[in-house]
């Protein structure tokens, strides 16, 4: 009998954020990604896996930077929605440090 199973890595967008790209070196709007490994059985998923953990994904550029999903006050639901609205309702410590004109580290 062949018993097909094993594991599967899948990346589900939970809203947009705002961030500071290290390769743009700005700050950008862009995905939050969680990535979740799931066991299955003849591809069937068995429950819904355990989170390995979280990235950013640029909108400018598209480079994944791992993050917390816990450093956001919150999530915003429009792929289209403006830079700035997103800075001061996403990350207000990145909006905060901008306006001093300071240039945010990498964290």
């Amino acid at each position: 009998m062949l018993f097909i199973w094993g594991s599967k890595t899948k990346r589900k967008v939970l809203g947009y954020v705002a961030e500071w790209c290290g390769r743009c070196q700005c700050a950008a709007s862009g995905a939050l990604v969680e990535a979740r490994k799931t066991s299955h059985a003849y591809y069937v998923p068995l429950g819904g896996g355990r989170v390995l953990g979280h990235e950013f994904l640029c909108s400018r550029c598209g480079t994944a930077t791992a993050t917390e999903a816990t450093r956001y006050a919150s999530v915003g639901y429009a792929a289209d929605a403006p830079l700035q609205e997103l800075l001061q309702y996403t990350n207000p410590q990145l909006n905060a440090a901008l306006q001093q004109g300071g240039r945010p580290g990498a964290r």
